[in-house]
């Protein structure tokens, strides 16, 4: 039997509707139809559920299947809720201030301001989101387009979050972390008593540092100055919050270490 429409009929013992019923979004097909889905086979389940949406939704319908067909996810919940944070380029950080940087995001005045754990893995894997300032947006589903400079994660698949008292200091150290990410380690310990050289030498390109990420920077280099090597979080996420308040007692090139 090759018509694949008569193969569903005959293992769900049902005609199919000649005109079905066009849904918006995946997060609206009835349990009834994701339930005759798991009684088909393979590219039928597919097949089944492209019949309910525009040829457009064919990726996602791959997705859906997986995880709810398959998954038995709850298919009124699948990747609706989004977690967003800002995706910039070092050089692109350190141009900016805070304000700039988290506008990409548009927050509302009542937002809560949260950020991704800065995992070391991540971290040394070049991964953006790692210490990243972020907000989460309940409402938005799997077909919301990301804006420029702005990356997501589905909510279910985000992780736990980290509180963030003051998001001035939280989005320093992720430009910190971001900044020393892109500097070789050799180059950072040889230019570390010198924000200004280790910036010419390592972002040549860049020319007018905002006063944040010169925050960042020098709070940055006395990481590296002041702390021992018991202090195993990753650069950034290291010295206390003073020091990305910009209270940075004595400055980088002080004998003192912790």
């Amino acid at each position: 039997m090759d018509d694949p429409e008569a193969r569903m009929e005959q293992i769900l013992g049902r005609r199919l509707e000649e005109s079905p019923p066009k849904f918006a979004s995946l997060n609206d097909v009835p349990a009834d139809l994701v339930d005759d889905a798991r009684r088909l086979p393979g590219v039928l389940k597919h097949l089944f559920l492209q019949r309910y949406f525009d040829i457009s939704a064919r990726f996602d319908i791959q997705t859906f299947v997986q995880d709810v067909v398959d998954g038995y996810e709850d298919p009124r919940r699948w990747q609706l809720g989004r977690v967003l944070y800002p995706s910039f380029a070092a050089d692109e950080l350190l141009v900016r201030n805070v304000p700039s940087i988290l506008a990409v995001l548009d927050p509302s005045t009542d937002e809560k301001w949260q950020r991704f754990p800065p995992e070391r893995t991540a971290w040394e894997r070049r991964q953006g989101y790692a210490g990243a300032p972020s907000v989460v947006r309940p409402t938005l589903d799997y077909r919301w387009q990301e804006p420029p400079h702005v990356r997501t994660f589905a909510q279910s698949g985000a992780g736990e979050l980290e509180p963030v008292a003051d998001i001035d200091i939280a989005t320093r150290r992720w430009v910190a972390s971001r900044v020393a990410g892109a500097i070789p380690i050799e180059e950072r310990r040889l230019a570390w008593r010198d924000p200004s050289e280790l910036l010419s030498s390592a972002f040549p390109e860049v020319v007018d540092v905002s006063d944040d990420a010169l925050t960042a920077v020098n709070a940055l280099l006395a990481e590296e100055e002041l702390l021992s090597d018991e202090h195993t979080e990753i650069p950034g996420f290291r010295g206390p919050d003073e020091w990305y308040a910009g209270r940075l007692r004595g400055g980088a090139g002080s004998p003192s270490r912790r």
